[in-house]
């Protein structure tokens, strides 16, 4: 990221001295930054789906353990990111109760009391549920 940069604030440069420059030199250099932009977003996208399909393992096994042919092929700042996710889910999980013990939801009609300050009638919502906004 630092060479991008470092690229774009010396073109930057070059395009204020642009008296010394001919029209081709001008366009080759926004052609070369160009260039450089396109193959910063082609590293990012390729480390976010690394990092991605890392997270998607670790979901899968389970455990904060990532398997050794897995955990070899990634770099430092990678297995920084997934243990720092790992430890966010630890969080998560310890603050929660066990999310897999009830997969169905609620059978009952749940009958929720809004208070609103003008009576709107009957609305049907996103869900095809019909709400009856009257003022009490």
């Amino acid at each position: 990221a630092s060479e991008t940069s470092d690229l774009c604030i010396d073109l930057s440069e070059t395009l204020e001295r642009s008296g010394e420059l001919t029209a081709e030199q001008k366009q080759q250099l926004v052609v070369q930054y160009s260039i450089a932009e396109r193959n910063k977003r082609c590293v990012l996208t390729y480390l976010k789906v690394r990092l991605d399909e890392a997270l998607k393992v670790r979901m899968e096994c389970g455990t904060s353990v990532l398997p050794p042919e897995l955990k070899d092929r990634l770099c430092p700042s990678e297995l920084k990111s997934v243990k720092a996710y790992d430890k966010m889910l630890d969080r998560l999980f310890k603050t929660t109760d066990n999310l897999t013990e009830y997969l169905e939801p609620p059978s009952c009609r749940m009958n929720i009391l809004i208070r609103v300050q003008e009576s709107y009638g009957e609305n049907t919502a996103l869900s095809n549920i019909s709400v009856n906004l009257m003022q009490h």
